[in-house]
């Protein structure tokens, strides 16, 4: 008997947890209730937000040497706080923009450009900046890896790759007048 109801207690919080975990959570404070009133408040009232600001500039014109130096002695302790998000997002921004676009992950990427040898596929240099993915317009292809000045020429030429030859062509004739 003392067993069922042990069980019985226990299984009263798990079903509780269930029906709370998909209810939206409302948290009543009087502090961010407070804090909602003073921004619609400064959102509406002319006069109350001409009185915030300055009373704001008042306090920053009273005390601007030690928020100064608090500021200063932030920056010196932690140089480039926000190095490691920026790092992330970076990434993360480019996988998205990688898969959005092109349809191909950062291991794609990688394996064409280890096809490539890390080098454009027009001009054989290696840049120092990271390779663009150069694609067939009308199809979506991907052609390959171009520098950023090889992809911005072909996009200047309008992905004609015949003007390219004829720019070869017209630079052959332009050397035999000199």
């Amino acid at each position: 008997m003392r067993a069922r109801r042990r069980s019985a207690r226990r299984a009263v919080p798990v079903r509780r947890a269930r029906i709370l975990r998909g209810a939206p959570v409302q948290r009543s404070s009087p502090v961010s209730a407070e804090s909602e009133r003073k921004k619609q408040r400064y959102a509406q009232d002319a006069d109350f937000r001409l009185r915030t600001l300055a009373c704001n500039r008042a306090f920053y014109a009273a005390n601007k040497d030690a928020i100064n130096a608090e500021r200063r002695r932030k920056r010196a302790e932690h140089p480039d706080p926000n190095r490691k998000q920026r790092k992330y997002y970076s990434e993360s921004e480019r996988r998205a923009w990688l898969k959005y676009y092109y349809g191909i992950t950062p291991g794609e990427y990688d394996a064409l450009l280890e096809e490539q040898n890390g080098v454009c596929a027009i001009c054989n240099e290696r840049p120092v900046e990271r390779l663009c993915v150069d694609h067939d317009h009308p199809t979506d292809l991907i052609r390959g890896l171009l520098c950023r000045l090889c992809n911005l020429g072909l996009g200047h030429f309008k992905d004609d790759t015949g003007f390219a030859s004829r720019r070869r062509k017209m630079r052959r004739q332009c050397k035999g007048l000199r």
